[in-house]
């Protein structure tokens, strides 16, 4: 499906938006407080502690096969979005990762705080009909 430049700016706008309150969320809720996330960004957080390879790079690297193999499949509008959410949120989880801010010592609220942010982000992403790696891009 052709998008024109105003639809797909504003798709990039949504994703970018989600990408930003996804990684929030993540950075400062999730990670500062160890817990593990499931899937890539699991898999990401694990390399992270082994080697002290930024979640965001590891993340990306993680999912280019992913892409690869899902690109004859899914088409290129759905990949170009898909890349984009993929990249913009690895990128800003890493951007945040210099940023010293703590919101929270109590871990309860961040699951919480975390989980609500991480849910909102992905959710606006989702809406625009992307995947952000992983799995998703594999179903």
């Amino acid at each position: 499906m052709k998008q024109d430049l105003k639809t797909r700016t504003l798709i990039f706008i949504k994703i970018t938006i989600g990408a930003v309150i996804f990684s929030f969320g993540f950075r400062f809720f999730i990670y500062q407080h160890g817990m593990l996330s499931g899937g890539t960004s699991g898999l990401a957080m694990i390399v992270n502690q082994l080697t002290s390879l930024p979640i965001g790079m590891v993340t990306m690297a993680l999912n280019i096969p992913m892409f690869a193999v899902a690109w004859r499949k899914l088409g290129l509008d759905f990949m170009i979005n898909s890349t984009f959410a993929m990249v913009v949120s690895s990128a800003l989880v890493d951007v945040f990762g210099v940023i010293s801010f703590h919101p929270t010592d109590d871990v309860l609220l961040a699951a919480l705080y975390g989980g609500v942010l991480r849910g909102l982000g992905l959710g606006i992403m989702y809406s625009t009909g992307v995947a952000t790696g992983g799995g998703d891009v594999m179903v």
